[in-house]
């Protein structure tokens, strides 16, 4: 690329359309996921002001690389994703809620879909680079959409 110079290329003059939405991934309803390196993330969302909450909620999010030519073909290149989006239910303290059979379900059956033993240790970082078959939905939420993963289940 030679070299770059930020200042030159602030004042350069360009043409021509850019796109104005990414290209989506078909609606599929079984294919191999891997979640993608660097992709899992903890979100923070503070309570809103006519909101009865007091804490902030907080959700897991992952992008898993899906493994279908029909989506490689959409997006033009080898490594298609699909988002996950969790809920999760945290202590007064900031922990998760590991003892109650109605707290952290769907992260739980995450863990179990991508052959995660929870009683053997883990961290959300040993998601990354696993997989788990998946099956992925559009949805649309402020006038965007984007291919979401619905549904997860352990390969073998």
């Amino acid at each position: 690329m030679g070299s770059f110079d930020p200042d030159t290329f602030l004042d350069r003059s360009f043409s021509g359309e850019l796109p104005t939405e990414y290209p989506l991934i078909p609606e599929i309803d079984e294919a191999i996921g891997t979640v993608k390196e660097g992709s899992v993330k903890v979100r923070k969302f503070d309570p809103k002001e006519d909101s009865d909450r007091t804490e902030p909620s907080y959700q897991l999010t992952l992008s898993f690389v899906i493994d279908d030519e029909r989506a490689r073909e959409a997006v033009g290149h080898d490594k298609p994703t699909a988002d996950l989006s969790i809920w999760l239910d945290l202590d007064s303290e900031g922990n998760l809620i590991m003892n109650d059979k109605t707290k952290n379900v769907r992260l739980g059956m995450l863990l179990a879909a991508l052959g995660i033993d929870p009683n053997s240790g883990w961290s959300f970082r040993m998601l990354e680079g696993r997989s788990a078959r998946v099956s992925v939905r559009h949805e649309t939420y402020n006038d965007r959409t984007r291919a979401v993963v619905r549904n997860f289940a352990p390969v073998a």
